[in-house]
């Protein structure tokens, strides 16, 4: 499907190396690249964003099985 296919063009974009200057200082504290700050990955708590985040996130989150989602429910789409 259409959602899931853009899933996995997010965790592709993810692994790319960045040749524009703004998107190579986001990249390697996205992806959580050693050396890089600190972050944190947040979501709603709505059962899709949650899906993206695992699947987007996966390499990330499994260099680093400590590491927590966030669930935020304010951070939900509101109509």
């Amino acid at each position: 499907t259409l959602g899931l296919n853009q899933i996995e063009e997010l965790a592709v974009f993810l692994k790319k190396t960045p040749v524009d200057p703004n998107e190579a200082k986001h990249f390697p504290i996205l992806r959580a690249d050693p050396g890089a700050p600190t972050s944190k990955i947040v979501c709603s708590s709505l059962r899709r964003a949650v899906s993206t985040i695992a699947f987007a996130f996966k390499d990330r989150l499994s260099r680093r099985p400590q590491e927590k989602v966030l669930i935020i429910p304010s951070l939900q789409e509101i109509r």
